[in-house]
């Protein structure tokens, strides 16, 4: 292992020649422990290794954010002016004014959508279908004069990323990736934050290293972060539902998905161009099997939606059954034009597979990711996230124990004016709240549902029921 130590100007004058600082730039100290913090982005703090071209690496460091870094609206003309604007560059193997696409190796705290990290061994953007060695976390709020322990490890015999953040696992990837070579140079840090040390580690580090290290050496305002990550990336105990529909809930529709009937109006949009055509959409005396095709494309994501619409306060519940260890299951629910019409009864351009259709164009909506085995999310865990689209804006991620592949479970989700929770299995397991005066559009309650599965899933449903509650208006009369 190699120590740099970057509290003090004589502590990094001792790492001189391999580490080397040119630039403006001063010490700052918070919470009882200083660092180095450069005061503009052309300022330049270099590290020479070459260890990021083994199979097997560690790299940890101490940051301190200088403000309270969280989402900021990706606003065109500030990319138009400042294309890194959104990108707080960690470590870097080029400078960072050569921005995410100039680099190989790319460890960066970013604002866009939602305050999350990213790490990545891979040059540019790498072409369609291809699996880049890359790993993130999906949100992670920091907080200003707080340190903050990242450690980012790498196995290329594994095929495994890992980020952690003040002990908690909060990043993991784990596939057949593909690496490029990175610069044995590496550039650190930016204007907003404070680095106290790295360490280089010629092996990936185990869970219970990480966790260790970060506990015989964290502050307690840097143990308050870490117990403000858990609930988002460790399982904890969810509360028993406590709903039930009474009488102010109408119910809406009842489907069994038994009979071939069952799914007559239902539309399937996307996986329907060759060579990505649904490889199973049917009724079962089980319930409805639907199976996506096993190629990473935008056609091979699937939604099937529902004939009608829904007005009101909402309830979603069903039976699903996960038949294979991987893929994507999603509810989208209130999907509805920008002025809650009907846009679904038309599609146009809308009518496609696409991620991009409800979170990139005219479709309002929110989405629970309920279900989500992919190359990039993690397989020890069942994680959820809730969405608003398609202003991006995310209301809920949570963790909860693993969904069992090949067993029943009952879903359910309610929505009750902003609030929104999701339960499988009797136990809440994620909870958001919507607020219509945040710059994200009113609180949605219009729309059709629509049940959404990317790539390399198979899963059975049954017992598909559907409830309103009126929120305050009723229609008296109505025609064309």
């Amino acid at each position: 292992m190699q120590t740099f130590d970057l509290s003090t100007p004589d502590a990094l004058a001792a790492s001189a020649p391999v580490m080397r600082q040119h630039g403006p730039h001063r010490f700052v100290e918070a919470d009882g422990h200083s660092g180095y913090h450069p005061t503009t982005r052309d300022t330049e703090l270099t590290l020479d290794t070459d260890l990021l071209r083994s199979g097997e690496w560690a790299i940890g460091l101490w940051v301190c954010p200088l403000e309270d870094l969280d989402i900021a609206a990706p606003l065109p003309w500030i990319a138009e002016h400042d294309p890194e604007a959104a990108r707080y560059p960690l470590i870097t193997d080029a400078p960072a004014h050569k921005g995410l696409g100039g680099n190989v190796f790319g460890w960066y705290w970013t604002s866009q959508i939602r305050p999350a990290m990213l790490a990545k061994l891979v040059h540019g953007t790498p072409a369609p279908g291809k699996l880049p060695a890359s790993t993130q976390v999906e949100q992670l709020l920091l907080s200003a004069a707080t340190w903050y322990r990242f450690v980012l490890t790498y196995s290329e015999s594994q095929k495994r990323m890992c980020i952690w953040v003040n002990g908690v696992l909060a990043g993991i990837s784990e596939f057949d990736f593909t690496a490029d070579t990175p610069g044995t140079r590496l550039h650190i840090g930016n204007p907003a934050m404070t680095f106290g040390e790295i360490e280089l580690h010629e092996r990936a580090l185990d869970d219970d290293e990480v966790k260790t290290d970060f506990d015989t050496s964290a502050s307690p305002r840097s143990r308050e972060a870490a117990d403000r990550l858990r609930p988002l990336f460790e399982p904890r105990p969810g509360r028993t539902v406590d709903w039930h529909p009474s009488p102010e809930w109408v119910l809406r529709r009842e489907t069994d998905f038994t009979r071939p009937e069952d799914i007559d109006g239902w539309t399937l949009h996307g996986c329907q161009q060759e060579p990505y055509g649904m490889k199973e959409l049917r009724t079962t005396p089980e319930g409805l099997l639907l199976q996506t095709p096993d190629e990473i494309a935008d056609e091979s994501r699937m939604y099937l939606w529902s004939p009608e619409t829904f007005e009101g306060d909402l309830a979603v519940s069903f039976d699903f059954r996960m038949e294979q260890d991987s893929g994507f299951g999603m509810l989208v629910t209130h999907a509805a034009g920008m002025q809650r019409e009907d846009v679904l009864a038309d599609p146009g351009n809308l009518a496609r597979g696409a991620m991009q259709v409800i979170n990139r164009n005219r479709l309002r909506n929110y989405y629970w990711g309920f279900y989500r085995r992919t190359p990039t999310t993690p397989k020890h865990l069942a994680s959820h996230t809730l969405v608003k689209n398609p202003w991006a804006r995310n209301l809920a991620l949570s963790a909860s124990e693993n969904i069992t592949v090949g067993e029943w479970h009952t879903l359910l989700f309610l929505q009750q004016g902003g609030l929104l929770r999701g339960a499988i299995d009797g136990e809440w397991v994620v909870e958001g709240h919507d607020d219509p005066h945040q710059n994200h559009g009113p609180v949605l309650s219009a729309g059709r549902i629509a049940l959404r599965l990317m790539y390399q899933t198979r899963m059975r449903v049954r017992g598909l029921r559907v409830w309103t509650r009126s929120t305050g208006f009723s229609v008296a009369a109505s025609g064309d």
